[in-house]
């Protein structure tokens, strides 16, 4: 989530835990508590795919679909669902995100078809 998240992150990592920062939705520029950091002995690192070369995303994708996949398929890894919110309430779900109320994902889900 980027700076909006960064204090909040830092503060949930373990002793010696790492925050592994992928995205920037919630802004740019953040404040770091060093001494929350070193007093955890933790590490922040980022990265992208945007300005790697395509040579180097192949290999990233093989690498996920054979060792990330397989665990996200047989169920050993599942995402966090805080709540679905039916499609055509998405304002809901923005309000919740807005909100920080939530732990997890907010699923918007389209109506069944038949």
């Amino acid at each position: 989530m980027g700076a909006k998240y960064l204090d909040r992150n830092i503060r949930a990592l373990a002793v010696n835990g790492r925050l592994a920062v992928i995205g920037l939705q919630g802004g740019v520029k953040g404040e770091l508590n060093l001494g929350a950091l070193l007093a955890k002995r933790a590490a922040v690192t980022a990265t992208s795919l945007r300005g790697r070369p395509l040579g180097e995303k192949a290999s990233i994708i093989a690498a996920v679909t054979e060792h990330v996949w397989p665990l996200i398929g047989g169920g050993r890894v599942r995402p966090v669902v805080d709540r679905t919110v039916p499609l055509q309430d998405a304002a809901e779900g923005h309000r919740a995100l807005e909100a920080g109320s939530h732990v997890g994902k907010v699923l918007l889900v389209a109506p069944a078809t038949a």
